[in-house]
């Protein structure tokens, strides 16, 4: 069963672009059970120890570093003795970024700046349970500064209960060295140290310094040949249940598309169960089958003597149809969702003429399963693709960007499994903003076609803080948590602090199921600790200061009742044509329409193929106190932007006349992000609403105030509780019983229901014909609903995605235990 401690996050201590007070280039772990401190440059610890005070997740995910920096202090070097000499690892050789490289991938050419750090760190895999990152080009030297020609790597994968980490010494021209030994030597408190089991290594122990060192034996190091030294950490409350050897067995028998027998591999480097699944390529055509789901009964035999916590790897290599929209679920043999989350990390980019390591294509996705005592565990990995229930599946993922550039983290949301939807660069790695690529649903592809990747209109940015000598202050120290993967509805948090330490951020970026246009659910809370003087100021961004390579020839804004203005926005010069607009309606939206297809890089302009998109937004809730006084509804500004081309953004700012910022200031606001087909030709999903409102009002303002009105959502408990409107959120009774109306919705709209005692048996129903009937969405049974296990409550969580296009008025809905 999942725990609240099963949870894992990897972030730079004090920002991707920030060092430590000495120097140091500092990446964290943090974990339910332990948290450490990597100094990157040199792969040695800083800080290790277990964490003392039970926190949840979300509490974890808003501490400040002082979590980690309060460990206990570590130390880790490496040493390679050649010749009697000795070579310790004292830097690293990080190559520089180039104009050329940086042009080649359209990025701006200010990542050359001194302050902006290189690629030396790479994070390989990053989510709910597993963190691995590793530390490249690592340079030992002798006491005289003299370098050996070798290189060395570390990597570390990170669980909730335990940390393994590698050396690897490699050559990459040039004559063998002939090693005498590698060793590793660790100070580490309220730990153990295990040696994985496929080294032979000298192990010895110092009880008066408290110092663990580990030497594997001789060897000729060649390009061929690298030299390896692998060891876990492992808290010591959680050592007596660790063990590096496994006694447990993991096999699979595929249930469809394919029948085939699967056999784990267990990686006794990093204490996994790998079980690879076949590619699907020559056995599914998604453009006819996009109700494919691909189904494995997975059988797992514990014959030790104790409970064993299973970490598994499920994993695809090479290049795979659906890569961009996948979702696993955990199911029962019966089809219902346990509710265990499967991490989903993937990557499939490479570099034409080179090669990397853990260069894409592949996918790796993370769980961890508990089995008692010599018992055996079954049940079925299932992975949903284009659909699910009949309806494009949503989902989130770490996206690696080994074989891009930049190497950080980098998450990709999709609707459907057709190219990516939406991508999110929380550290901002390279250099434009916090959305990135955008792109709409269902219309006519890039190159022609359906089904596949569409233009991309990016992006947008959540603060943009200047201080008061117009330096930019970058979130820090930011945190990503995997809440919900999908299928029906994605939930992921990001949380950090401005450079300054002054203004501390929580961001929720959600994307639901639905078969109409590409929206995203943007919930953010920001809150001031110290006076903030700044020159410019923004709470949101739709078209971002470096992400708004394209133009469009109208804006308007309006609210629910309608439009308020329409006009043609300047283009370029770096200035505000509007600020401060009071937005005082209910449902304030923008549109940025009449787009001009294209985008311009540093390369030059790049004409569209295939259907363009116009974008807008709606501010769903405000809630705001600046500059010490309540701020009772949102204002906005037109900022005209330079990314290669003169455009104009949305954002949304402070009111006129707020110059700083005091402690206890806030702001609190959800904005729904839309991608919105330009016309109905342009469409070919099975929304016929859309398409009827994209043929009255092609081009138009009217397709933003249709969201903006149609999903302005009134929801009523009769049993239960109405915790959120949009998304709708409702929390069942002691009896697991809620009953609920909804007054308005044009399209399918996610309901999710909380407080559940259980997750088996529970159904939905909808009122009509006089009485209650059940809802079915299903396709192949059990495959239209999404359940959550919240370890902090001990409860469950459904979530339902309701098509409130179909009826007119309000709709009354029922979930409770099927009788």
């Amino acid at each position: 069963m999942l725990t609240s401690h099963d949870y894992t996050y990897m972030f730079w201590a004090h920002g991707w672009r920030g060092e430590s007070p000495d120097g140091k280039r500092v990446m964290c772990v943090r974990t339910g059970d332990y948290g450490c401190a990597f100094d990157t440059e040199t792969a040695g610890l800083l800080n290790f120890g277990p964490i003392a005070n039970t926190t949840s997740a979300s509490e974890a995910l808003i501490e400040d570093n002082q979590a980690i920096y309060g460990l206990s202090p570590a130390t880790l070097t490496w040493e390679l003795t050649v010749g009697g000499n000795s070579y310790i690892v004292r830097r690293s050789s990080t190559p520089d970024r180039t104009k050329e490289n940086l042009e080649s991938l359209g990025l701006p050419l200010s990542l050359l700046d001194d302050a902006t750090p290189g690629e030396q760190t790479r994070m390989i895999v990053s989510g709910r349970f597993v963190q691995r990152f590793d530390m490249e080009k690592l340079c030992f030297e002798d006491a005289h500064g003299e370098t050996l020609p070798v290189t060395g790597r570390v990597e570390v994968t990170a669980l909730p209960h335990y940390m393994a980490v590698t050396m690897e010494v490699g050559q990459d021209a040039g004559e063998g060295i002939d090693v005498s030994s590698l060793t590793a030597r660790l100070q580490i408190a309220g730990s153990t140290v295990r040696v994985s089991p496929t080294q032979v290594a000298e192990v010895q122990q110092d009880d008066a310094t408290s110092e663990t060192s580990i030497a594997v034996p001789a060897a000729v190091i060649t390009k061929e040949q690298s030299l390896r030294l692998s060891f876990f950490v492992v808290p010591e409350r959680r050592a007596p249940d660790f063990s590096p050897v496994s006694a447990v067995s993991v096999t699979g028998e595929g249930l469809g598309p394919y029948t085939d027998r699967l056999t784990s591999r267990y990686d006794a480097e990093r204490g996994l169960h790998w079980l690879s699944l076949p590619g699907l390529s020559g056995a599914w055509d998604m453009e006819n089958n996009r109700d494919m789901m691909e189904r494995v009964k997975l059988t797992i035999a514990n014959a030790s003597d104790r409970p064993a916590r299973v970490p598994l790897v499920f994993s695809k290599d090479g290049e795979f149809v659906g890569v961009t929209g996948l979702t696993p679920i955990l199911r029962d043999l019966d089809g219902q969702p346990l509710g265990i989350p499967v991490q989903v990390s993937k990557n499939w980019h490479t570099t034409p003429g080179k090669t990397f390591l853990y260069q894409g294509p592949w996918f790796q996705g993370y769980t961890v399963l508990e089995v008692a005592a010599g018992s055996t565990f079954e049940c079925e990995l299932t992975i949903a693709y284009a659909l699910w229930g009949g309806v494009p599946a949503a989902s989130h993922a770490q996206l690696c960007l080994i074989g891009y550039g930049g190497n950080q983290l980098w998450d990709e949301a999709a609707i459907g499994s057709f190219g990516e939807t939406i991508t999110y660069d929380p550290d901002v790695c390279l250099g434009r903003s916090i959305i990135d690529d955008v792109r709409p649903l269902m219309v006519s592809a890039m190159g022609g076609g359906k089904w596949s990747w569409t233009n991309n209109v990016g992006g947008g940015d959540f603060l943009v803080y200047f201080n008061e000598r117009h330096e930019k202050q970058y979130l820090t120290r930011m945190k990503a948590f995997y809440e919900h993967y999908g299928p029906n509805l994605t939930n992921v948090h990001y949380a950090g602090v401005s450079a300054d330490g002054k203004i501390e951020a929580h961001l929720k970026v959600s994307t639901p199921r639905c078969d109409d246009i590409n929206r995203a659910y943007h919930r953010f809370r920001y809150d001031v600790k110290e006076p903030v003087e700044f020159s410019r100021l923004a709470f949101y961004q739709l078209g971002s200061d470096g992400y708004n390579n394209h133009q469009f020839n109208k804006m308007a804004w309006g609210d629910k009742g309608g439009l308020q203005r329409e006009w043609e926005p300047g283009r370029g010069g770096l200035t505000y044509e509007v600020t401060g607009l009071p937005c005082e309606g209910e449902q304030t939206w923008f549109s940025l329409h009449d787009s001009i297809p294209g985008l311009t890089h540093t390369d030059g302009a790049r004409e569209a193929s295939g259907a363009w998109a116009n974008r807008g937004m709606v501010i769903r809730s405000w809630s705001a106190r600046l500059g010490g006084k309540d701020v009772p509804y949102p204002h906005a500004s037109v900022f005209l932007t330079e990314d290669n081309i003169g455009s104009a953004n949305v954002e949304i700012s402070a009111p006129p006349g707020v110059t700083q910022l005091l402690p206890g200031d806030y702001v609190e606001c959800e904005v729904e992000l839309l991608i919105l087909p330009m016309s109905a030709s342009d469409y070919y999903g099975p929304n016929e609403r859309l398409r009827a409102s994209l043929d009255r009002a092609p081009n138009s303002w009217e397709s933003v105030h249709r969201q903006a009105v149609g999903n302005d959502l009134q929801v009523t408990a009769s049993t239960g509780e109405v915790l959120h409107l949009c998304p709708v959120i409702v929390r069942a009774d002691d009896s697991n019983v809620v009953e609920f109306e909804i007054q308005g919705g044009i399209s399918y709209v996610p309901v999710t229901v909380t407080g559940l005692s259980t997750c088996r048996n529970i159904c939905l129903f909808e009122h009509r014909d006089g009485g209650w009937r059940k809802i079915d969405q299903s396709v192949q049974g059990n495959d239209f609903w999404q359940t959550e296990y919240d370890p902090e409550a001990c409860t469950w969580t459904r979530i339902y995605n309701v098509d409130l296009g179909q009826g007119d008025g309000i709709q009354a809905f029922r979930v409770s235990r099927e009788a």
